[in-house]
C-alpha cells in the first residue's frame, strides 16, 4: 500500500467547473469512506484517484509519485465503490448525522473500526 495525496484538485467538463480546490491526505493503510448526496462528486473523485477520469488541474500523488498521467493499471491501488441501502439505518433526515451513520455502517460492513468522521461542506 501507499499514501494518497490530493492537492488542489479540479475537475471541469468543457467550461463547467464541477469540483475545485479538493485537498486530501490518506495515510498508508488508512481506510476512507466518502458519503454524501447523489451528484456531490464522490464517484468522480474516486474515478480520478483510480485514473478512470481525467484530472483537469491539481496534483495526485500515490506514495511519492505524481500519477496524474499514469494509467490505472500502473497506479498500484484498488478503489472500491459500494452502495449502501439507507432505509435500515433509521436515518433522521439530518445531513451530517446521516452521513456519520453511513460512514459507521460502511466500516461495520467491512469489519473496520471507524476512528474519525469528517463532514465536508461547500
Amino acid at each position: 500500500m501507499a499514501s494518497v495525496v490530493v492537492r488542489n484538485l479540479k475537475k471541469m467538463y468543457d467550461e463547467t467547473e464541477v469540483m475545485r480546490n479538493i485537498n486530501l491526505e490518506i495515510a498508508d493503510g488508512e481506510f476512507v469512506v466518502f458519503v454524501g448526496p447523489s451528484g456531490c462528486g464522490k464517484s468522480t473523485l474516486l474515478r480520478m484517484i483510480a485514473g478512470l477520469e481525467e484530472i483537469s488541474d491539481g496534483d495526485l500523488f500515490i506514495g511519492d509519485q505524481r500519477v496524474n498521467d499514469v494509467v490505472p493499471a500502473k497506479r498500484g491501488i484498488e478503489v472500491r465503490q459500494r452502495f449502501v441501502e439507507q432505509e435500515h439505518l433509521g436515518l433522521a433526515g439530518d445531513g451530517a448525522a446521516d452521513r456519520h451513520a453511513l460512514a459507521l455502517a460502511a466500516g461495520e460492513v467491512l469489519g473496520l473500526a471507524v476512528e474519525q468522521v469528517v463532514d465536508v461542506q461547500d
